[in-house]
């Protein structure tokens, strides 16, 4: 069966471009369980049982969120981590939903997509990350918004950690903060695919040629 160059083009594009958009992170939507249950995420470490799994009837994709309440003064996140590449480029997103009432105290509840950048020995050599707060101008009780970040892993970066994290200081009951979609793509691999796709394209039109 003979194909036409143009379909050849197209799919060396849908190919390309399905690789540069690859998520690297396992179970980004949380839809599968883990060993510890039901609000277990497989893949996903979670640093207490506040932050669990939950079935959400509005979540924007699947029947799952990770939800992290407000059961304890200070930081707490479910976290995952994938190899890395010194001096690579990459942009971290979740989209989050949150109730984030004025701490009595004057501190607040914060939300964040966090980036940590891990060497081969495990330790943390340098972090980005992007908030979420009461302030912002896009805030809305319960409503979605989506946080992204962008950062290079500096030299001897073994791994990156993606943190969904939340930060809620009052202990009020009353607070929480709800993730969905995690998303963690490395941006200069494009660059490097533009090369690979036009070596392709060549190859394409020298095939192809009459």
């Amino acid at each position: 069966m003979k194909m036409s160059m143009g379909k050849v083009t197209m799919g060396i594009l849908f190919a390309f471009a399905g690789l540069a958009s690859a998520n690297l992170l396992y179970n980004p939507s949380f839809e599968t369980e883990g060993s510890g249950g039901v609000k277990d995420a497989d893949g996903w470490f979670q640093t207490a049982s506040w932050v669990e799994r939950l079935s959400d009837s509005y979540a924007p994709d699947g029947d799952y969120v990770l939800q992290i309440g407000d059961s304890d003064n200070g930081w707490h996140w479910a976290s995952q981590r994938v190899a890395a590449t010194p001096g690579d480029e990459y942009t971290a997103t979740s989209l989050i939903k949150a109730y984030m009432p004025s701490g009595s105290n004057g501190d607040d509840d914060v939300a964040y997509i966090y980036m940590g950048w891990i060497d081969s020995g495990g330790a943390e050599i340098g972090n980005a990350f992007s908030t979420y707060e009461n302030s912002d101008p896009d805030y809305v009780d319960f409503g979605w918004v989506t946080r992204s970040i962008t950062a290079t892993a500096p030299a001897g970066t073994a791994q990156v950690e993606v943190r969904v994290m939340g930060y809620m200081p009052n202990d009020d009951g009353t607070s929480g903060m709800w993730f969905d979609n995690a998303d963690l793509v490395p941006e200069p691999a494009t660059f490097g695919l533009f090369g690979l796709m036009g070596g392709a394209m060549l190859w394409a039109r020298r095939k192809f040629r009459v």
